[in-house]
């Protein structure tokens, strides 16, 4: 049983790992297809994409080094 629990905290932390290792990818691509933008408009609604992964990744970090799995403080 405790050789299981392992193996779940092992994977939970790789999972953790991957998912903020992606959110950050997406925001990174993002930023570079923002830099080429000349139109004001689009410049500002991909930031707020970018600003919105951020927000994601924030709340993945809280969730994931929390107590309760189902909800954070905000």
């Amino acid at each position: 049983m405790d050789a299981k629990n392992k193996q779940n905290e092992l994977l939970l932390k790789e999972i953790h790992h991957r998912v903020k290792n992606n959110l950050e990818l997406v925001k990174s691509l993002i930023a570079l297809k923002s830099a080429k933008l000349e139109d004001g408009a689009s410049k500002e609604a991909m930031l707020a994409s970018e600003n919105r992964l951020q927000s994601m990744g924030i709340i993945h970090q809280k969730l994931y080094k929390g107590e309760k799995l189902g909800s954070i403080e905000i």
